[in-house]
């Protein structure tokens, strides 16, 4: 039987080779159906001209670089944490643990760190302080990142945030929040402000109460009246007992530490750092701006 378009078997085995190499070339046409075989690539498989979206997300950021490689400061980079998402599991009592998204966390350290190493006050401050957070910005400022400080960070998010575990019996802890959440949680006892509310009435639940805030929230819309903000912050205030409806008065005394919160600015406000006021001044303390 010869099929059309295929050489004859008796051609195929001659000692013809180009015959024999274009025979492999040629396709079955029975009937004048035949079909070349040319592969068919998918769809999907073909180069498409994408637009690609415009982000600046790792894009290199002037207002850091310049910070970064300030040279009037004695801290240095060498007080920079590795992000839990790229490191290693950590074994702790048998137990193996892989703490996710610590931004926050290595953020408000890493500021700490650096107001203990570069201001003598910020330093006595910390030395006598028995939070557990200001002593692990104080050991990675006096001996930099080691194994022992990604066992720290793990132990002092534990408490604040819930743990899973995976397939392979790994407990992962997310510490996805903010900063503000972080120094809620872990400076309780540093705080940046203490409300002292007195009522004016004897055996009132607000007779003689303080308040401790880890953070300032304070009212602006623009930064430069961040000033403005904080002196309306610490002025004495006199209103209604909410208990005994009598006269009660309250002041706020801000402490070693400011830290600010910024959740009240629109949330896709860009604020340049350069805008931010380099000092402040409180109680007739004065306060550098550590960024």
């Amino acid at each position: 039987m010869h099929l059309e378009g295929i050489e004859p078997l008796t051609k195929l085995n001659s000692s013809d080779d180009s015959t024999s190499e274009k025979s492999l070339d040629e396709f079955e046409n029975w009937g004048g159906l035949g079909k070349p075989n040319i592969p068919v690539f998918p769809k999907c498989c073909e180069s498409k001209n994408k637009r690609k979206r415009n982000t600046t997300y790792m894009e290199k950021t002037p207002e850091i670089d310049r910070i970064l490689q300030k040279k009037n400061t004695r801290s240095n980079l060498n007080t920079l944490l590795i992000n839990g998402n790229i490191a290693t599991p950590l074994h702790v009592a048998k137990q193996r643990y892989i703490v996710m998204n610590t931004c926050p966390f290595d953020a408000l350290a890493v500021i700490i760190t650096m107001a203990y190493t570069d201001f003598k006050t910020n330093t006595v401050f910390v030395d006598s302080s028995e939070n557990n957070m200001l002593r692990f910005c104080k050991s990675l400022a006096l001996y930099g990142p080691t194994k022992k400080t990604y066992t720290d960070r793990l132990e002092l998010l534990k408490p604040i945030f819930k743990s899973s575990h995976d397939i392979s019996r790994i407990n992962v802890i997310d510490a996805r929040c903010n900063v503000s959440f972080v120094a809620t949680k872990l400076l309780v006892n540093a705080p940046s402000a203490i409300e002292k509310i007195r009522c004016t009435t004897d055996g009132c639940n607000n007779k003689n109460k303080d308040i401790e805030s880890p953070t300032l929230i304070l009212r602006f819309k623009n930064v430069k009246n961040l000033q403005k903000s904080l002196d309306n912050y610490t002025k004495e205030q006199v209103y209604e007992c909410g208990y005994c409806y009598k006269s009660l008065s309250s002041r706020r005394t801000v402490m070693n530490h400011l830290l600010i919160e910024t959740d009240t600015l629109p949330e896709n406000q860009s604020i340049p750092l350069s805008m931010f006021p380099i000092q402040l001044e409180a109680n007739t303390v004065k306060y550098v701006y550590n960024f």
